[in-house]
């Protein structure tokens, strides 16, 4: 900016100040404009996710309420009928929202549906793909106890015993522990492992001492020592 020359330095200062003072108002208006498009955006965002989650839980409703006309229909064709629809619907929810609460649902569905028709392999990996999915979810919790039930009613311990630790790292969902620990317990005791038995027993009843598995795991910790000093 060309300054005359019979300006003044005061003048030149207010001119200079002013001039600054222009390119601050657009700089300050660019950034009040870009953070009203972002909390215009997040807005819709919200919205969105809401309306999502919404569609989502009805559809899983859905299969829930049809996985129980499923469970109680004698006809067999019409639960062979019923079963492919929960396929479907729980595919759909897998693909159209693969991060919600809804996929966590129909994953358990699944795993519930192949345990029922005793297809114990499917069960497990039904169950353990919701626990990898959404690893710190309370579906998961249940999911793990459920595989580990499942892995020890087919004779594999050592699959139980490592889904049970698993259930041991969710610490802020205490109601499963305790039964995941006397169940740890009782599976090394059946491999004759009487030193990791007892571990887990006293862990139990140390840690959880008002469960009611605690008492079974001090007549169990009683057994064992009496086991052992009868040798």
């Amino acid at each position: 900016m060309a300054h005359s020359p019979d300006s003044s330095p005061r003048q030149r200062i207010a001119s200079a100040l002013a001039s600054i003072l222009q390119r601050g108002r657009f700089v300050i208006l660019g950034v009040v404009i870009a953070a009203l498009a972002a909390v215009i955006l997040y807005a819709i965002y919200t919205e969105v996710a809401a309306k999502r989650a919404e569609i989502a839980t009805r559809e899983v409703e859905a299969v829930q309420k049809t996985y129980e006309n499923w469970s109680n229909e004698p006809d067999a064709a019409k639960k062979a009928g019923l079963e492919k629809a929960i396929v479907v619907q729980t595919n759909v929810i897998l693909q159209r929202f693969p991060r919600t609460y809804a996929a966590q649902r129909s994953l358990l569905i699944r795993g519930d549906l192949a345990y029922t028709n005793k297809d114990w392999k499917s069960a497990v990996a039904f169950y353990t793909r919701l626990a990898d999915r959404f690893p710190r979810s309370y579906l998961s919790l249940v999911a793990l106890n459920n595989a580990a039930a499942v892995d020890e009613q087919q004779g594999d311990a050592a699959a139980a015993i490592e889904l049970d630790k698993r259930i041991l790292t969710y610490r802020g969902l205490a109601p499963e522990i305790p039964g995941a620990l006397f169940s740890l317990g009782r599976l090394y005791e059946g491999q004759n492992d009487k030193k990791n038995a007892e571990l887990y027993y006293k862990k139990l009843v140390d840690q959880y001492p008002d469960s009611g598995w605690t008492k079974l795991a001090r007549d169990r910790i009683i057994a064992l020592s009496l086991s052992t000093e009868g040798k």
